[in-house]
């Protein structure tokens, strides 16, 4: 939601940089139902990429640069839409840079980490059935069974974040089952295809995250940095203030996101975005 903690801790350092900010609500995290079969995913940039078609269309590009961010399934969304559409991101949409925060680099390794003992099974899990499950009983309910490719009963009856992509997700986006939906979706593969300079921090405490996924295998690729934390978990350092208060360090946001609107600053000031 554009107005969860996250997202406006975000915007505020970008803002007090002196950049606009405009924040894309994925379908339904609004506050306003979904009225339409699909939703979003992991890999689903569509509307990002019509968001960044509206504003060349309106001449917003032709200002000035266009920056993205994004965190967790976000974050995900911006390296694949940027590693499709690698120098036509600059050239169509005058994307000059990206900096991003908890991406999945490789989803097959890492969905398993949700169904291990500890906080991703027996919080994460259990809240994100219990949003994703009505919304999908809304749909279901709305467009009429003979109108929906997923069967209700079988998702009212997952008990796991992996059942409900192979139940839910795969059937309405087309994708095989879940397996199939992280080799399409997963952003790690798309990174060699970006061209414009990109920041991605994560964590290795990171308790969705398989450790053996190793940066520095996975990104190998410049113009994009990778900054690997010792600690920060999933978004945790989002929560916590920067230490040292320098002048590159804007106040009220987190350290993370103070990191990510330095990097988009250092990128505009450098000439790299000209």
């Amino acid at each position: 939601s554009s107005n969860s903690g996250l997202s406006t801790d975000m915007a505020t350092s970008f803002m007090k940089r002196g950049y606009d900010v405009a924040c894309i609500n994925f379908r339904g995290c609004s506050g306003e139902p979904n009225l339409t079969l699909k939703s979003y995913h992991l890999g689903f940039t569509d509307d990002l990429k019509q968001l960044l078609s509206v504003l060349r269309d309106r001449g917003t590009t032709r200002e000035g640069p266009i920056y993205l961010s994004g965190f967790s399934l976000g974050a995900n969304v911006v390296l694949k839409l940027l590693g499709e559409l690698g120098e036509a991101a600059t050239d169509e949409y005058n994307i000059r840079g990206s900096a991003v925060i908890a991406p999945p680099l490789d989803v097959s390794k890492h969905y398993l980490c949700l169904e291990r003992p500890g906080i991703s099974k027996s919080l994460y899990t259990p809240n994100f059935l219990k949003s994703v499950i009505p919304k999908a009983r809304h749909i279901h309910d709305r467009l009429g069974a003979e109108n929906v490719p997923f069967d209700m009963d079988r998702v009212e009856a997952c008990t796991t974040v992996a059942e409900i992509e192979t139940h839910l997700v795969s059937p309405i986006f087309g994708f095989r089952d879940n397996l199939d939906y992280y080799e399409q979706v997963s952003c790690g593969q798309f990174l060699k295809g970006i061209g414009v300079p990109t920041l991605i921090i994560n964590a290795r405490d990171d308790p969705f995250f398989d450790p053996s996924v190793r940066p520095e295998e996975v990104v190998p690729y410049n113009p994009v940095r990778y900054v690997c934390e010792d600690h920060g978990g999933h978004l945790g350092y989002m929560f916590h203030t920067g230490e040292g208060g320098g002048e590159e360090e804007v106040g009220c946001v987190s350290w993370a996101s103070n990191e990510l609107g330095r990097f988009l600053e250092h990128v505009d000031n450098s000439g790299a975005s000209s």
